[in-house]
């Protein structure tokens, strides 16, 4: 049977990306905008118009529920209420649509910002960031589905490569890439500092149809980011090497290994999930191989 998907925020980058990765691949798709724009009828596709701000009733049949609602550093609007109502009010009317709908399991896009920036190490047991209102509103979003009852994955995402049009300045490597291709100089700290804190949005659909395929109900609050990091340097040399730009770069020893790596043992251990390494991603990106 036909598996449908609810997406929340379809109008947005991510939200786009996973419904066009979703349709291609034979499922069933609800796309819940605030505002109809920029959207086509589709085959196997359902557009609503509707804030989860407010509740929502469906009769529709639904099988797992993404939620890519949020307020962050680059939303248009950012104040304390605006992260409130996207990362906390939001989360809590989705919850309540899974339980309408018998607990239809949820994933909640999450951000690695919850955590504080002291750490070379990232994993779940590192402290949180109470100082900034996205960190603060995203964690009690993920508390909300903890206590809720439902059956939930709260995801810890870094930055997020998207394949549709979007800014040139998020995340980081994007806009590294777009000052290789413009052929601009590249000021860059820690050389040799091991990165892996980026994902695309492919990776997020290969995550919905393995947690889609998993027998197990496993619930909780997971990093994900690309395996095998690399180092700064060799990660730019690799992108103006691809664009055979003329791009300069300059390196900063003065806080060198200062950086931070995710970890992903968790995802791994607990889930099965092996994510994709982060020369892949950049392979794939860099190619725009989608699926």
């Amino acid at each position: 049977e036909t598996k449908t998907i609810l997406i929340t925020a379809g109008n947005s980058l991510v939200g786009k990306d996973l419904i066009n990765f979703l349709l291609i691949n034979n499922y069933k798709v609800i796309s819940i905008v605030r505002k109809l724009k920029d959207l086509k009828n589709r085959k196997n596709l359902k557009i609503i118009k509707h804030d989860f701000k407010t509740k929502l009733k469906l009769t529709n049949k639904i099988d797992l529920i993404i939620n890519t609602i949020a307020t962050h550093e680059f939303s248009k609007n950012k104040n304390f209420y605006d992260h409130y109502l996207s990362n906390i009010k939001c989360v809590q009317n989705i919850a309540d649509l899974s339980i309408q709908k018998k607990n239809a399991p949820i994933i909640n896009l999450s951000t690695i910002s919850v955590y504080k920036k002291n750490n070379h190490i990232i994993n779940e047991n590192n402290s949180i960031s109470k100082s900034t209102y996205l960190a603060s509103s995203k964690y009690v979003g993920e508390k909300i589905l903890e206590i809720s009852g439902v059956r939930y994955i709260n995801l810890r995402l870094p930055g997020i490569l998207t394949f549709n049009s979007g800014s040139i300045n998020r995340p980081w490597l994007r806009k590294m890439i777009h000052s290789i291709i413009s052929n601009e100089p590249i000021h860059i700290f820690n050389k040799n500092s091991k990165f892996n804190s980026i994902i695309d949005t492919i990776e997020l659909f290969k995550f919905i149809e393995f947690f889609l395929k998993r027998k197990k109900k496993t619930t909780g609050t997971f990093n994900l980011a690309s395996s095998n990091p690399l180092k700064l340097g060799s990660i730019i040399n690799e992108i103006i090497k691809f664009y055979n730009s003329s791009s300069v770069t300059k390196w900063s020893r003065k806080i060198e290994n200062s950086s931070s790596t995710i970890s992903i043992k968790k995802i791994q251990n607990e889930l099965g999930y092996k994510p994709s390494t982060l020369k892949h991603i950049l392979k794939r990106y860099l190619k725009k191989i989608v699926i």
